[in-house]
């Protein structure tokens, strides 16, 4: 079950989220009072974040326009840089041709967050897919998983997790025409490449898919992962991912019902990796508590509207790369390479 939120940027604190994005929750808040979380079983969980202190974000992609028009590998990890692949279209030159078939908006200063939990790394990969309209009823995004534990069996039946995005979106970019009918734009590099380079080289150069739609701001993302032994595991994945990114980030949310006891005590091994993008990350603050737990207010006021970095892909933000060729063979050739290497690498379980 996700849950989705609407938060006004003047008003962010760690402790609460307002207005629910998908409508108002009128539900009485059945979350235990603080005394009552006493009864909770101590369990260790350990907390790791950003490695690199980056005083300053880098620049993105190309210039005003970010990553809008680059290759992107839905293997990877969701809206991340590291999946980002070679530019397939020179939109500054489109821009200046045809201004009105870029859009670029900017949103009012403000942020969404959501809270996914998953009974395992293929249930936490489906929802995570479910995000967007081309990987919908899939597994992909396989190193959203993987990435973040990489010195062990991050796809073992053995784990739950859990995942959590709080988002601060400024700028909206995105193609109002179909890009597919575009092609005089595509970049030189990538119209050769076509003619050149195997299927293989040119999924490896360029990706599976190509951005039309993206989300520039900062965000705050946290994974959670577990040993679960429950019987009910996507109970016991909501009650730790609920409990640790509480207790770690301070972000409070309800999955469902009331967390218990005994769903939580199922759990072990726990473990918590979190990431920020955007502003000074040298004014994230650690609290060395048991848990650790990390204060975002210093680094929140870093964060610059000019400065605003590729955060998210929109809903219908992804076209498959063989969508964008012409030629009918070579089109057939790279969608059928395509389709097998996004097969291969969905996540899949290993007991």
């Amino acid at each position: 079950m996700n849950r989705i939120y609407t938060l006004c940027f003047a008003s962010l604190m760690l402790t609460a989220l307002s207005c629910n994005k998908s409508g108002v929750d009128n539900r009485p808040d059945t979350r235990p009072a603080p005394e009552e979380e006493e009864v909770f079983p101590k369990i260790e969980i350990t907390v790791s974040g950003p490695t690199g202190k980056i005083n300053k974000p880098v620049k993105q992609g190309n210039g005003d326009y970010n990553f809008l028009g680059y290759g992107y590998d839905i293997t990877g990890k969701y809206a991340d840089t590291a999946s980002v692949r070679t530019m397939a279209f020179d939109v500054a030159a489109l821009a200046k041709a045809f201004p009105d078939r870029v859009v670029n908006m900017f949103n009012s200063a403000g942020g969404t967050g959501e809270a996914i939990a998953g009974m395992n790394a293929a249930d936490l990969a489906a929802q995570i897919s479910d995000r967007l309209n081309t990987t919908v009823n899939s597994k992909s995004f396989r190193k959203s998983v993987t990435a973040f534990f990489p010195d062990q069996s991050a796809l073992s039946t053995k784990y739950v997790y859990g995942d959590f995005v709080q988002l601060f979106q400024f700028r909206v970019l995105r193609f109002s025409w179909d890009p597919r009918n575009m092609d005089n734009y595509l970049s030189t590099e990538f119209k050769n490449d076509i003619q050149l380079l195997s299927s293989a080289d040119l999924v490896k150069k360029y990706g599976t898919h190509i951005l039309n739609g993206i989300s520039l701001g900062a965000k705050v993302h946290g994974v959670y992962q577990a040993i679960s032994d429950a019987k009910n595991r996507k109970r016991s994945a909501e009650a730790g991912a609920e409990v640790a990114f509480r207790s770690v980030l301070g972000y409070t949310w309800g999955f469902g019902p009331v967390v218990l006891a005994s769903e939580y005590k199922s759990l072990s091994a726990a473990k918590l990796v979190y990431e920020v993008v955007g502003g000074d990350l040298s004014a994230i603050k650690e609290n060395k508590t048991n848990p650790v737990s990390v204060n975002i207010t210093d680094w929140l006021k870093t964060v610059k509207r000019e400065e605003a970095m590729f955060v998210d892909i929109n809903r219908n933000g992804l076209i498959p790369i063989y969508e964008l060729i012409s030629d009918e063979n070579k089109k057939l050739s790279i969608k059928a390479y395509v389709e097998q290497y996004i097969k291969e690498q969905e996540v899949k379980l290993i007991d």
